[in-house]
Order: C-alpha cells, then sequence, then structure tokens
C-alpha cells in the first residue's frame, strides 16, 4: 500500500501527540521496502525518506529490496532489537504476512516502553484481491487492551472507489510479555480472506 497520504498524516498526528520535534536519534523500524506515494514527499522510498529526516531506520521484507533486510516477519527477529524502536511502521505489510501471531509479538518485542505502532492497513471487505489478511478496528483495540497499550488513535478511513483502511497509533505503556497465541487467536477484527 506505501507511504501515502493518509500514512504522512498519521506520522505527523504520532509527532503531535508524542510531542517530537525531530526525527534526530528517533529509531524507526519500517516494516516491508515502502515507497512513497505522495507527490509532496521527494523521496521513492520510506528508508530514504527516513533517513532524510535524521532517523535511525531499519526497513524489514522478505524481499530484500532498496535496502530493507531481508527476514521474514512471521519468524522472531534478533533478540538484539528487543525494546530498542522508538516506532514501528506497518503501512500495508501485515496483511501479507502468514504468521500473524509471530508478526505482532516481533512488533511488540522491539517497541520501547513509550513507544508506538502506527498501522494503516486494508479493512475488513475492502480490497479483496490485494491480500489474505484484513482487519478491523475492534483487533486493534482488542490488541491494545489485551497488552496494556495506549490508543492515541483508532479509526477508519475511507480511501478511493470506496475502499476503506483501519489507522491506529498505539503506544507501547509496559514491558509484559506479549499475549499467548491462544488468545490472539481468539481476538475479534482479523479475518482471513481468500486473495
Amino acid at each position: 500500500m506505501g507511504i501515502n497520504k493518509e500514512a504522512i498524516y498519521l506520522i505527523n498526528k504520532w509527532k503531535d501527540l508524542k510531542q517530537v520535534e525531530s526525527f534526530l536519534g528517533v529509531r524507526v523500524c519500517e516494516l516491508g521496502n515502502q515507497h512513497i506515494r505522495h507527490e509532496l514527499v521527494q523521496h521513492n522510498t520510506g528508508k530514504s525518506w527516513f533517513a532524510s529526516l535524521g532517523a535511525e531506520h531499519v526497513s524489514v521484507d522478505i524481499n530484500g529490496e532498496d535496502g530493507s533486510l531481508p527476514m521474514d516477519l512471521s519468524r522472531p527477529l534478533p533478540e538484539e532489537w528487543r525494546e530498542s524502536f522508538d516506532l514501528v511502521t506497518n503501512f500495508g505489510t501485515s496483511e501479507h504476512v502468514v504468521g500473524q501471531y509471530q508478526l505482532f509479538k516481533n512488533i511488540h518485542d522491539i517497541l520501547k516502553v513509550g513507544g508506538c505502532w502506527i498501522h494503516c492497513v486494508p479493512r475488513r471487505g475492502s480490497y479483496p484481491t490485494h491480500s489474505p489478511f484484513k482487519y478491523e478496528a475492534a483487533f486493534f483495540s482488542n490488541l491494545s487492551k489485551f497488552n496494556g497499550y495506549i490508543e492515541l488513535l483508532l479509526k477508519d478511513v475511507k480511501r478511493r472507489k470506496g475502499k476503506y483502511q483501519v489507522c491506529a497509533i498505539l503506544e507501547k505503556a509496559t514491558n509484559s510479555e506479549f499475549i499467548s497465541e491462544c488468545l490472539f487467536t481468539k481476538l475479534e477484527g482479523i479475518t482471513h480472506e481468500s486473495t
């Protein structure tokens, strides 16, 4: 899906909510090697854009393209990354990852307490051929509730042609362990749809 107008809005909203003046010293993990899809940003990839802002940036994508680290997000990420990122962005990657539990556990594990996840993902019923997984706001609300996150923003956003995305900014409030896989599979608001 890429870094589009809504993704840029969410990043700026995060900066306002967390009172972040600059990206200097901010450690960012971008899920996927996202391309910029907004005419006001003079960069092709999220990696080059975040780096130009001064962020310490890492992108992770199984394809290893555009400077991303070739890692499978449905497998554990390096232990040395644990609680080391201020911001994790998910602008159209999670819906393609088969191992949903490990993916969201990875995000939880690498995020610092006080750090945030920003998600902008396809809503259930939209983008039928785009990816196997779709989400509802209830999923992020439940994920927050059971993991002690603070919902800074959670909304459905109408895109072109009547399609919707779920957008969320969630703050990690404690360094508790991620919920069990058994509980994760019972969370409402995530669906597997045939593509």
